[in-house]
């Protein structure tokens, strides 16, 4: 029986990856897509595999690199920033692979499920991502206010 949590981000997990499915400006979209990590070591190069969440092939001359996380900011008592890192060196691993070895250009996401209600939180968090060049897509809020738009037009 695996952990409540674990449980509940690998559903978040799935729910996000199948709203994006499809095409995006005639592009396709790639759940869980493989990307292949080269590296130097002291005496050898070595490879390593990872997988994007989300992976929206070329348009035009970018692609787009999305990591999905379950996080809600709101129980997050200390160490946001060490968090954040986290997340990041992770996203930044599969951007230096298009960056650096396919030689296109990225444009870098980050989902998580909903805002934190504290408003110094949430902006602690989206200045973070700014300042590394991410977006930072809240998926409830934009779920709400897709729908409300939706509704008004």
């Amino acid at each position: 029986m695996e952990p409540e949590q674990l449980r509940l981000g690998k559903l978040f997990h799935r729910r996000v990856q199948t709203d994006w499915a499809g095409t995006i400006e005639g592009a396709a979209v790639s759940s869980e897509h493989s990307v292949r990590f080269i590296y130097a070591s002291r005496s050898t190069k070595q490879t390593n595999r990872g997988r994007v969440d989300i992976f929206v092939n070329k348009i035009d001359d970018f692609v787009t690199v999305i990591e999905i996380k379950s996080t809600n900011w709101d129980t997050v008592k200390s160490n946001r920033k060490r968090l954040l890192d986290s997340h990041c060196r992770q996203t930044l691993k599969y951007i230096d692979e298009y960056l650096n070895i396919e030689a296109v250009n990225v444009c870098a996401a980050i989902i998580y499920p909903k805002s934190p209600i504290s408003k110094g939180i949430k902006l602690e968090v989206e200045d973070y991502w700014n300042q590394n060049s991410f977006q930072v897509l809240w998926f409830e809020d934009q779920k709400t206010n897709q729908e409300f738009f939706i509704k008004d037009s």
